[in-house]
């Protein structure tokens, strides 16, 4: 008899979720720093979406910004500045369980 591996459900919702670190800095006279990696956690027994929004999409891109985290795993997002000039404080959102 063939088992087939069942495929986690995936839940709707805005849950809690541990991201790491929980702030990143850019310096514009250090390229080394112009991409950086952000882990998101799910501690949950359940698989969760997520999707990263930027109020400055010019300014940074996300490598894989929409996806999904399987139960008790983690994935790593790449930020990357593009042309980091002066300071400025930008914000990024992760929004868990997003479409």
């Amino acid at each position: 008899m063939h088992q087939q591996k069942r495929q986690p459900e995936l839940v709707e919702g805005n849950l809690p979720v541990f991201v790491f670190p929980t702030e990143l800095i850019f310096y514009a006279d250090d390229q080394s720093t112009h991409k950086q990696v952000l882990t998101l956690y799910n501690p949950y027994e359940f698989a969760l979406k997520f999707k990263v929004l930027c109020t400055t999409p010019n300014k940074y891109v996300v490598v894989d910004a929409a996806g999904a985290v399987k139960p008790q795993c983690c994935v790593d997002l790449i930020l990357d500045a593009r042309g980091c000039q002066h300071v400025v404080l930008d914000r990024q959102q992760l929004h868990p369980g997003s479409r």
